[in-house]
Order: structure tokens, then C-alpha cells, then sequence
């Protein structure tokens, strides 16, 4: 994702959430509340460190 991009989804309410282990960071989420629910709009984690529940 660009720069211009991230600013866009944080100007629009976007929260990101990032998990790290020591100094590295394997995954990101962005949540997003609409009305009654909270949205999921994106959900990265890095492909070595998949299957290890981390994106749950």
C-alpha cells in the first residue's frame, strides 16, 4: 500500500493495529466502525509467520 494511500484509509477512520514479536512486526490489521458494527478493511501478515494464529 503507498504512502498516499494509508493516508487516505486513516483520513476515512481506518485504525491500524500492528503485531510484533521483539523488534519485528509480522502483522497488521485495519478496523474501521460503521454504525453498529466494526469493520475489518485490511489484515496483513507476513507469509512465514502465517498459520500461527496471529490475523485471529
Amino acid at each position: 500500500m503507498s504512502y498516499q494511500r494509508l493516508q487516505e484509509e486513516i483520513n476515512s477512520g481506518v485504525q491500524f493495529w500492528g503485531y510484533e514479536e521483539g523488534d519485528r512486526l509480522l502483522g497488521i490489521m485495519g478496523i474501521q466502525d460503521a454504525q453498529d458494527v466494526t469493520l475489518i478493511r485490511h489484515a496483513y501478515v507476513l507469509t512465514k509467520d502465517r498459520k500461527r494464529g496471529i490475523g485471529g
